[in-house]
């Protein structure tokens, strides 16, 4: 350095440093992307990057890549663990992914390919940012991007959904534009809170044990109503969105999603690994395969699930990646009872009158109907409170409000009768039009 500086020779000249392949690096942020790429903290609940971290350079090869030839390697660079909380007061960056190919197309295609497998949960992050920035024409461009990339492509990124907008429009969007996704979902979170991870579907211990807590006995089907959490704002109980779940006794479950586009209902069965290996079966015949991780909040007031394709690919009715956060399922009245306890004896007309418990202990927040009301099967009777959560109870058929005399606040007990219906409608309407002429 001294002779150099002295005004020495270098030992090389530039020609003789060779360019072998091609590097390129992705660096993983905490940051919400469609909020102006602002920071964003909290807890990390799954961390899984595509190669093993901090061990420097990684052979890899990954199925499908026709551009690529051998000789690509990966790494990763984190001080990320999961569980690990990330706060204001460090930088936002999660890891740096670095790739090496032979040829610039390669190392893109490979750095593709590693963010495909990158597995991260809990927490807002560009992955699905860079994804679309390296699925570009223009940048796969050699020599095709500045700074003024984002800027002259933002038309891109918006129909993308991955700059500017709100974060809640694609939410709410999503339950329209792939339903199969948030019913898949609806479909993890059920094996989870049903502890069915790690047992085999079909018949076997499940489907022995299921008819012992099914509401209406060994024929009736306990039905779920499950309300996606979106970001503040955006109220899901008031839209004409509706998600449900019903427990089939073969283990399967009947999954319908309800959305001003129409209603769509599949029937999905299959297993759920400990590892977070799941497989599905849509209606019997369509295969699926997915890497999906669940959390369950402290206070057990949500739960979160977060679902990668094994392929790494989106298809024509499923993304590639996607999560989704409900309340926890609660148990709403099926459609059909059978068990005798929930029905009174029936009058002189032939009519039936069908009571409708509670299903635990609770507080009245919500009154939606009252007596003399018609009410059709699945209309929102009221809502109750417990356990710092909601359960919306529906009606279960046809009918008339014969009975309900409950008030906002009133507690009652597990098992209470909180409203009878009776389904003899027009013996109930010729009643009225007697009384009325007299």
């Amino acid at each position: 350095q001294l002779r150099i500086a002295a005004g020495g020779a270098l030992p090389m000249t530039q020609e003789d440093v060779p360019c072998i392949g091609h590097a390129m690096e992705a660096r993983i942020y905490a940051e919400n992307t469609k909020k102006g790429f602002i920071p964003a903290v909290g807890k990390v609940w799954h961390h899984s990057p595509p190669v093993k971290p901090n061990v420097g350079s990684v052979p890899v090869e990954y199925e499908d890549t026709a551009t690529t030839k051998g000789g690509c390697v990966a790494r990763v660079d984190t001080g990320l663990q999961a569980n690990d909380v990330l706060t204001v007061h460090y930088d936002p960056m999660i890891s740096k992914l670095i790739v090496h190919a032979p040829s610039r197309l390669e190392a893109i295609t490979t750095l593709q390919k590693s963010l495909d497998k990158y597995h991260l949960a809990g927490i807002p992050n560009n992955i699905s940012f860079l994804q679309d920035c390296l699925n570009h024409e223009t940048f796969r461009i050699a020599g095709g991007v500045d700074t003024g990339f984002l800027e002259r492509e933002e038309a891109y990124f918006l129909r993308k959904n991955r700059i500017g907008g709100m974060e809640d429009e694609w939410h709410v969007d999503m339950l329209e534009q792939s339903p199969l996704s948030v019913a898949i979902g609806v479909f993890g979170v059920m094996m989870k809170i049903d502890d069915r991870v790690g047992v085999a579907h079909s018949k076997g211990p499940w489907s022995n044990a299921s008819g012992s807590w099914r509401m209406g006995g060994s024929e009736g089907r306990f039905r779920r109503h499950l309300v996606p959490l979106f970001p503040e704002g955006v109220d899901f109980s008031s839209s004409s969105s509706k998600i449900e779940c019903a427990s089939n006794r073969d283990g399967s479950y009947e999954i319908s999603i309800t959305t001003p586009a129409g209603r769509s209902v599949y029937t999905i069965n299959g297993t759920f690994s400990p590892d977070g290996k799941m497989n599905v079966f849509v209606d019997g015949t369509k295969r699926m395969s997915f890497v999906a991780f669940t959390n369950e909040e402290e206070d057990k007031s949500s739960f979160d699930i977060s679902l990668w394709s094994s392929s790494g690919t989106s298809s024509s009715d499923t993304y590639s990646a996607w999560n989704m956060t409900f309340r926890h399922p609660l148990p709403a009245f099926a459609s059909s009872y059978r068990d005798s306890d929930n029905m009174l004896d029936g009058d002189a007309t032939g009519g039936r009158k069908r009571s409708v418990k509670s299903p635990m202990p609770g507080k009245i927040i919500r009154v939606n109907a009252k007596e003399g009301d018609e009410v059709k099967d699945g209309d929102v009777l009221l809502v109750m409170e417990a356990m710092k959560m909601e359960h919306v109870v529906r009606s279960p058929l046809d009918g008339i409000v014969g009975t309900l005399e409950l008030n906002v606040g009133d507690i009652v007990e597990d098992g209470s009768i909180l409203a009878v219906i009776d389904d003899d409608i027009d013996s109930r309407k010729d009643d009225e039009e007697i009384e009325s002429s007299a």
